[in-house]
């Protein structure tokens, strides 16, 4: 007792030794959660001198503005997450989302806030690209870099390399603005020729082809030459100067070495063309381009008006068809033999003798009797093969199959095969096998199999896709009622699973036990079910995919439940007309090939770019903020309305022989003008000195207007026929 004194008497002697101090802290101590009386625009706290009630001071400050001041974006950079405003219901109020807002326009969603744009449904916030579960958003990210539809996945990704960038892009410089080592995909196959023109400290005279009225000019120039396009098209040369100026030195000063930059549009191009040859065209010397030198009525120091030179391409263009591959519209390949020709056996040199020189030559070709090479058939193998093997490679596709004695002959069915070695296959590569009782080749079927294989695993060893049938005297397509006995009753041919109540069944969700009460229990039974509305037993997900709780519709979308969406239409729905019935911003499908015919199944989101619509269902529907579209039924093709495009027949609102005016080309697309022979549109240029007096008119350019004043002189190529000689006619220019 005496110890618990004075345990006690120790306590109460500290306790009464310890003073209590109270110090007020600082305002400035304070964090901005425990201060009371905040001034927030400052971030600064202060002593209240009256009592403070908290308010939320994000909303008041918000309600404050007008709709031209509301602050959508964040009024400073450490104003925290909360800090922005939107417009909504004619009021600035608190920004607290883009999603609950249903607007189908980027304009409608960024009056809210400038963080929203739409995915054609309801506003979303704009991040990630990977966030965008839709096309229509993915354009930009939050950094403002570009994003990429994958249409393979249907998933939004950054558009990180060159195939990426939007097909829209127009110009090489739009490329390189977004990756520096990107350039504009052409759209077929170029050759860059490379033509330097070496003119140093020397007089050159250059003669007219007229040679009543030749010319003779001793000349003292630049010549600026951009770069020069060899199309191949159809196996027809023609040649497209880009730009070729030639400047007039006002003072004849001594010629200069002219240097052309085209080693770095050689690279660029690289990456789009098979093959690139560079040619360099010297002007002043004989190999490979002879210049016509006249020594006779030589003139000097004659004012440059007018120059005419006569460029003899034959070697030059010799040189470029013999080294390159070259391929016509139908990306077929060309040879040069004397004139540009398709690569067919039909067409192959009569040098070509033997059966190996034209294989060589190509592969599908064999010798003929008189020279030159022929088809491939049966028909002409050579007698020394006498294997099914060696048939089979000499004309491939189980087209051919050894014979007796040698040489092939054309494979059809397996029934019509009459050599054991060549029972393989039938012409549709259908596997055949050899009947040793009958002596016969047979389709190898269950149907087909020996009456000798009576057991389920003589079945299995014959086919794996039979079984034994109910009277084990034949064979019968494994299916779950096909599978008699207890043992084999586990999956049919396509491995879905059977179930045995009795006897062998499919395993399907309205087969589960009545006593099932609980989704859990359906998964458990097949991965596929789920509660029946019941609330026993079993349904298929797809069957019960219909309402959330909320009452928001679902749909299937082939393997999943999802909100309703244009994916989850009836895939026998062939027209857009059936889809914007299930939602109104559905269209058709592209068409999908089934049984070897294309055929539209559901229904998509309109695609953003025309080369994205694959049908005539989708391709010409119009939408706000979508590129306008056009069907080309002759190529099967969805093409984006343009200046070219007006005369491609068969499309809606081209223009035919007559109709290329100025007035009509503008009333077809106002960004474009008749061409310079009027056969075709073309898009306004940013210059008027390549136009002629036809097309020189108010409203010609694209930023302002051209006008005629009858000395303006244009820059002209023209492409002569055999002899191969090219004429490039150089004009000085007095533009306005």
């Amino acid at each position: 007792m005496n110890n618990k004194f004075i345990i006690l008497s120790l306590l109460l002697a500290l306790v009464t030794s310890q003073t209590q101090s109270l110090t007020l802290c600082a305002c400035s101590q304070l964090l901005s959660g425990d201060c009371i009386k905040m001034f927030h625009l400052n971030k600064t706290c202060g002593v209240s001198t009256t009592p403070v009630t908290p308010t939320v001071t994000n909303v008041a400050y918000c309600d404050k503005f007008a709709e031209t001041d509301c602050p959508k974006a964040k009024p400073c950079t450490d104003c925290g997450n909360d800090a922005a405003c939107a417009w909504v219901q004619s009021k600035c109020i608190f920004f607290t989302g883009c999603t609950p807002f249903a607007k189908t326009l980027d304009s409608e969603c960024q009056a809210i806030s400038n963080r929203c744009i739409t995915d054609g449904t309801h506003c979303v916030e704009i991040d990630a690209c990977s966030t965008y579960k839709k096309q229509l958003p993915c354009v930009k990210n939050a950094a403002g870099t570009l994003c990429y539809w994958d249409t393979t996945n249907n998933s939004c990704v950054d558009a990180n390399n060159c195939d990426k960038l939007p097909a829209t892009f127009e110009t090489d410089k739009d490329c390189r603005d977004v990756i520096s080592t990107c350039t504009k995909k052409p759209k077929e196959d170029v050759l860059i020729v490379e033509i330097t023109a070496v003119i140093k400290h020397q007089k050159f005279n250059v003669f007219g082809i007229n040679q009543k009225k030749l010319l003779a000019i001793g000349m003292e120039l630049h010549v600026k030459i951009e770069f020069v396009i060899m199309h191949q098209p159809v196996c027809q040369l023609m040649m497209l100067v880009r730009h070729l100026e030639l400047m007039e030195h006002a003072q004849q000063k001594q010629m200069e070495v002219v240097q052309l930059e085209l080693h770095v549009l050689l690279q660029q191009f690289k990456h789009h063309v098979s093959k690139i040859i560079q040619v360099v065209i010297v002007i002043g010397q004989e190999h490979p381009v002879q210049i016509r030198h006249h020594a006779q009525d030589f003139q000097q120091d004659v004012s440059l008006n007018q120059v005419v030179v006569v460029l003899l391409m034959e070697l030059v263009l010799l040189l470029m068809f013999k080294q390159l591959v070259l391929k016509n519209s139908s990306n077929f390949d060309c040879i040069w033999d004397t004139t540009c020709k398709e690569k067919t056996c039909a067409n192959a040199p009569t040098t070509n003798n033997t059966h190996d020189l034209c294989t060589s030559y190509l592969s599908t070709c064999t010798v003929k009797s008189c020279g030159g090479c022929q088809n491939r058939t049966c028909a002409n193998v050579p007698t020394t093969m006498t294997t099914n093997d060696a048939c089979e490679a000499y004309f491939t596709g189980n087209n051919c199959i050894t014979k007796t004695g040698s040489g092939c002959v054309t494979n059809t069915t397996c029934a019509a095969i009459t050599l054991e070695a060549a029972c393989v296959k039938n012409s549709s590569a259908s596997t055949c096998f050899w009947n040793t009782a009958s002596s016969s080749c047979k389709d190898k079927t269950c149907v087909n199999a020996p009456a000798t294989n009576t057991t389920h695993d003589l079945c299995q060893a014959f086919l794996n896709t039979c079984t034994v049938n109910q009277t084990s005297a034949g064979f019968v397509q494994k299916k779950c009622e096909n599978s008699f006995v207890l043992a084999i009753c586990d999956k049919d041919t396509s491995s879905r699973a059977c179930i045995w109540n009795g006897k062998c069944y499919k395993k399907q969700c309205v087969l589960a036990s009545s006593a099932t009460t609980t989704h859990a229990d359906c998964q458990t039974y097949h991965s596929t079910c789920t509660l029946s509305n019941s609330g026993t037993g079993s349904i298929t997900i797809e069957a019960a995919c219909n309402l959330k709780a909320n009452g928001q519709p679902c749909g299937w979308n082939g393997s999943q439940c999802i909100n309703k969406a244009c994916s989850t239409a009836s895939k026998t729905f062939t027209t857009t007309s059936q889809c914007t019935g299930h939602i109104s911003t559905c269209v058709a499908n592209n068409p999908v090939t089934v049984n070897g015919s294309l055929t539209i199944q559901g229904c998509q989101d309109l695609p953003t770019t025309c080369a994205d619509r694959k049908s005539s269902e989708n391709c010409e529907i119009t939408r706000v903020g979508f590129p306008t579209c056009l069907w080309v039924s002759s190529s099967t093709s969805c093409v984006e309305k343009s200046c070219a495009t007006a005369s491609t027949v068969g499309t809606t609102g081209a223009l035919s022989a007559g109709g290329f005016t100025l007035s009509g080309c503008q009333t077809y697309l106002n960004t474009c003008i008749s061409n310079n022979t009027a056969d075709g549109c073309i898009a306004k240029p940013s210059s008027c000195s390549s136009l002629v007096s036809s097309n020189c008119r108010d409203g010609s350019k694209a930023s302002g207007d051209c006008y005629w004043n009858g000395v303006v002189l244009i820059n002209l190529v023209q492409i002569l026929p055999q002899p191969l000689t090219t004429v490039i006619i150089l004009h000085s220019i007095n533009a306005k």
